[in-house]
């Protein structure tokens, strides 16, 4: 995933008070929807905060959708999904280094771990799917295959619970 650093200003602006004194670093990742991803460092550790993007911040109906994603997830608990650790102004998630599964198949890899991400990802989804969550917008740049040891990664859940069906 390519970065872009962020000016001081420009956090200032995008992620307002993102609790400054508990993160560092902050690297914007680039996104077509309605919201922000930025990288960032908390107690020497590397997070990924999700929040609205300015233009959004001001309907209470995509608030609220951001914090039921963060109450949804909040305890889902498998290896292939990336974990939800708190919410305040944004979402915090952990961060997974690596590629997009877009990227990782243009890559040209061998059947066998192809074969292997495919039943990480549905294993992932079996579970996730055990506890009532639907992710709504499963594709190839919503999965992440870590650089360490080829594993997919389940992210950005833009969710509905079985009861919203």
């Amino acid at each position: 995933m390519a970065d872009n650093k962020l000016s001081e200003n420009n956090i200032s602006t995008q992620v307002e008070t993102i609790e400054k004194v508990a993160y560092s670093f902050y690297h914007n990742f680039p996104s077509k929807g309605i919201f922000l991803f930025i990288k960032a460092v908390k107690d020497d550790k590397t997070v990924v905060l999700k929040t609205l993007k300015a233009e959004y911040r001001d309907r209470i109906a995509l608030r609220n959708a951001l914090k039921k994603e963060f109450k949804t997830c909040m305890n889902l608990s498998h290896p292939n999904v990336v974990r939800y650790n708190r919410l305040g102004i944004c979402i915090e998630l952990e961060y997974v280094e690596g590629m997009t599964l877009k990227s990782y198949l243009l890559e040209g890899h061998i059947d066998d771990d192809k074969i292997a991400l495919v039943n990480q990802i549905a294993s992932a989804l079996q579970y996730v799917h055990s506890q009532g969550v639907i992710h709504r917008n499963l594709n190839t740049s919503n999965i992440i295959i870590a650089k360490q040891g080829n594993i997919a990664k389940i992210t950005d859940f833009g969710v509905l619970t079985v009861e919203e069906l």
